[in-house]
């Protein structure tokens, strides 16, 4: 009996009802750690917009079942990945809010990377505030099945 309470113990959590994405987050080129953010999906339902906070690792999304029955049912509408993402300049606390929308093909590669421009440092304001009227921008980069990278760049 204690050996097949083992056993179940220790395929638990290969049962676990959730989804991970290989995801990196990175802002101003630097990977951004957990203790830096709040992530979560803005997805709308029958009810209304429900926000669901998931759990980020570098490296790793790691999404409930519930989130993923609905990005699974909507394959081609985007949802919105909310990320809160915590500075620190001059002592003070600054907090930047950034809204990437995803689909169901991105969260499916074999690798996602968003790299997000904050504006808040002007290098990166001169040199890509003309793309967005956003206070960021958001570059993909991802593996596709055929072995070709892509780039993906959300417009206007």
């Amino acid at each position: 009996m204690k050996n097949l309470a083992l056993i179940f113990f220790l395929i638990l959590p290969f049962l676990s009802l959730s989804q991970n994405v290989n995801l990196i987050l990175q802002v101003n080129g630097k990977i951004i750690m957990p203790q830096f953010i709040n992530v979560y999906f803005l997805i709308n339902t029958e009810e209304g917009i429900k926000k669901i906070h998931e759990e980020y690792v570098p490296g790793d999304l790691k999404f409930n079942e519930e989130t993923w029955t609905i990005i699974k049912s909507q394959p081609d509408k985007k949802i919105s990945l909310q990320i809160e993402y915590f500075t620190y300049k001059k002592g003070k606390q600054e907090i930047a809010n950034f809204d990437l929308d995803v689909t169901k093909y991105l969260i499916d590669q074999k690798y996602l990377i968003a790299d997000i421009y904050d504006f808040r440092d002007k290098s990166y304001k001169h040199k890509y505030q003309y793309i967005t009227d956003k206070n960021y921008l958001v570059q993909f980069y991802y593996r596709p099945e055929n072995g070709v990278h892509g780039i993906y760049i959300p417009m206007k």
